[in-house]
């Protein structure tokens, strides 16, 4: 039998994936949440027998969870729930201040003098 490289290969598993909406990313049959602060950037996220970890482009970190061997589960930081609690309520208040915007009401029968029609 032969000796050992120097150095041992890395044997997890690497995807490189645009982050969705729902901020969860699936592995095996698990969904894993990630920092919703990452939400539409590339990140890496590699999986071995322990953990599941999220990168950010940057190096930084977006997620550490224990990987789960159960099946169909879905596995959620409290962090990430809060953090994309709040930014779902900043999207509905900035919706509801665009929604109170006054336009202004334009009288139609200008397009009709101005073609000649009336």
């Amino acid at each position: 039998m032969g000796l050992l490289p120097p150095v041992l290969p890395d044997v997890a598993w690497h995807a490189r994936l645009r982050l969705p909406r729902d901020h969860y990313v699936r592995f095996d049959t698990c969904d894993y949440s990630i920092h919703p602060c990452a939400i539409g950037t590339w990140i890496e996220v590699s999986a071995d027998l322990d953990w599941v970890v999220a990168t950010a482009r940057d190096g930084r970190e977006v997620a550490r969870h224990r990987r789960s061997l159960a099946k169909h589960r879905v596995i959620s930081d409290p962090a990430h729930v809060r953090a994309a609690n709040r930014l779902r309520d900043q999207h509905h208040q900035q919706a509801a201040s665009a929604a109170e915007v006054e336009v202004e009401v334009r009288d139609l029968a200008a397009y009709d003098r101005a073609l000649g029609v009336a």
